[in-house]
């Protein structure tokens, strides 16, 4: 089974020729670039969350409106960083 981030097509930030991928064997969700990096910033917002049990308590709030428009705004910001 591959981890979350590879499924998303998110390598390791710092990967040099060295660098293996554990589980890498499954194409990514996400193939174009400019999906990879919109999932890649949406990865990093919700692993910001989890760090908040009150904002984020389970991964089931992640399906409100509220905070998927949070999310949303968060996505928007760092894709025009």
């Amino acid at each position: 089974m591959s981890s979350p981030a590879n499924k998303l097509g998110i390598g390791p930030a710092q990967a040099t020729s060295a660098t293996e991928v554990a589980n890498n064997n499954e194409p990514p969700a996400f193939r174009t670039p400019e999906e990879q990096k919109i999932a890649q910033i949406t990865y990093e917002i919700i692993q910001r969350m989890e760090n908040d049990p009150q904002r984020l308590p389970c991964v089931s709030y992640l399906n409100e409106p509220g905070l998927q428009a949070e999310v949303t705004r968060e996505e928007i910001a760092g894709i025009h960083r």
